[in-house]
C-alpha cells in the first residue's frame, strides 16, 4: 500500500513538473513592449525585434499579422511624409532666416507654400507614425493574448482524506 501509495505521488509529481516546463518554454514566446523616448521596442527572448521579425513570428496568427501588416505600411507612410515635411520646413526656415540675415525680403510665394507643405506632411507623418505603433501594439497584444489562451491547460493535484485528487484543464 505504502509503494502505490509512493509512486502514484511521484507520478503526478512528474506531471506537474512537465506541465510546469512546458509552459515556461511558451511563455519565452511572449513579445514584450518597452517604451522607449522616442517609440517603443518590442523584445522577445531578450532580442530587438524589428517589423520583419514580428511579422515573421506573427505569421501563424492572421489577425496580429494583418495588423502588423498594416503598421509596417503605415511606417513607411510616416517616414516618407517625415522626410518630405522635414524637407519643406528645413528649406522654409533656412530660406526665411537667410532673407532675415541678409536683409533681403522675403519672397511669400517660395516661402509660404514650402512653409505649409512642410507643415502638413509633417503633420501627416506623425499621424500615420501613432498609427503604425498603435497597429503594432495592438497585433503584439493579439499575439500574445492567443499564446497566453494556448497555454491555460494545467494539473491541478491536491491531497484530501481519502486520497489525491487530480484535476486536468484545457
Amino acid at each position: 500500500m505504502n509503494t502505490k501509495h509512493n509512486l502514484i505521488i511521484l507520478f503526478f509529481s512528474t506531471l506537474f513538473i512537465l506541465n510546469f516546463t512546458a509552459k515556461s518554454q511558451n511563455s519565452s514566446e511572449l513579445i514584450k513592449v518597452k517604451e522607449k523616448t522616442f517609440g517603443y521596442a518590442y523584445y522577445q527572448n531578450n532580442k530587438v525585434l524589428k517589423f520583419g521579425e514580428l511579422l515573421e513570428i506573427t505569421k501563424g496568427n492572421p489577425t496580429a499579422y494583418n495588423h502588423i501588416v498594416k503598421a509596417s505600411r503605415l511606417d513607411v507612410a510616416s517616414v516618407l511624409l517625415g522626410t518630405v515635411g522635414g524637407g519643406f520646413l528645413g528649406f522654409s526656415l533656412g530660406y526665411g532666416i537667410g532673407c532675415f540675415i541678409t536683409g533681403q525680403t522675403i519672397n511669400i510665394k517660395i516661402f509660404l507654400p514650402t512653409l505649409l507643405i512642410g507643415i502638413a506632411s509633417s503633420g501627416c507623418g506623425i499621424i500615420f507614425r501613432v498609427q503604425s505603433t498603435d497597429n503594432t501594439k495592438r497585433g503584439v497584444e493579439i499575439y500574445n493574448n492567443a499564446i497566453k489562451q494556448k497555454n491555460s491547460e494545467s494539473i491541478d493535484l491536491g491531497f484530501t482524506a481519502n486520497g489525491v485528487i487530480m484535476r486536468v484543464k484545457f
